[in-house]
């Protein structure tokens, strides 16, 4: 979540207009045009909207919100809530309890499977950037509300992924997701929590790989994900 800021709306088509914008800003400051993107969580989420607009070449969501029922989301924003709370304690000592590994990687493994593969500096900062979100109360309250109800239609290749062992958003969501977008190709990562890039870097890079080369035309090889 970080310093991004969150859109003032729960629509559907707010959500897609507040992707649309904000990508279209990233991209001109790189000065690119139609790339490739990827995103997780609420990152997903944009991913997914900004596959129906045209305005980028692919995207690969990782565990999107917003494919929730009721008591999904209820669960997503309580874990929120807690894993935000538990950032605030693990740093607020001198020297931060996060540094004790044991700590660190209990919190962590809220995220993912291997929290040991995440070093020292990247869980503080991971942890701090919970912790210091100016958007967080703003975040909660568009999530309370949002909830994907249509079937977006995607006009670029659009590969959804889910980590098997996510608890932060759990896999079981894929059932929703794969009723709303039925034209999207779905993967579920073996090994893999919330945060799939952390469990299983190669896998997930393939991931995305596959689906850049969808928005080429071209074809790679590799064993199928179920």
């Amino acid at each position: 979540m970080g310093r991004a800021p969150v859109p003032h709306t729960a629509s559907e088509d707010g959500i897609r207009a507040f992707g649309i914008q904000s990508l279209k800003r990233v991209f001109e400051r790189l000065e690119v045009r139609r790339p490739h993107v990827a995103g997780c969580g609420l990152g997903g989420m944009l991913a997914v909207g900004a596959a129906t607009t045209g305005i980028v070449s692919s995207a690969t969501a990782l565990s999107p919100t917003g494919f929730w029922t009721p008591g999904q989301r209820w669960w997503v924003i309580t874990h929120l809530r807690m894993f935000r709370a538990a950032a605030r304690l693990a740093l607020a000592t001198d020297p931060p309890l996060a540094e004790i590994s044991f700590v660190r990687n209990l919190i962590i493994s809220r995220l993912c499977v291997r929290p040991k593969r995440m070093d020292l500096a990247e869980a503080l900062a991971n942890l701090a950037a919970m912790r210091d979100t100016p958007a967080f109360s703003e975040a909660m309250a568009s999530a309370r509300q949002f909830q994907w109800k249509s079937e977006p239609k995607p006009v670029v290749p659009l590969t959804v992924a889910w980590g098997a062992q996510d608890k932060m958003i759990s896999p079981s969501q894929m059932v929703n997701a794969r009723l709303r977008l039925p034209a999207a190709d779905f993967a579920r990562l073996p090994g893999c929590g919330h945060l799939s890039m952390i469990d299983d870097p190669e896998m997930v890079a393939w991931v995305i790989l596959r689906n850049c080369a969808r928005g080429e035309d071209r074809l790679t090889t590799h064993p199928p994900l179920s």
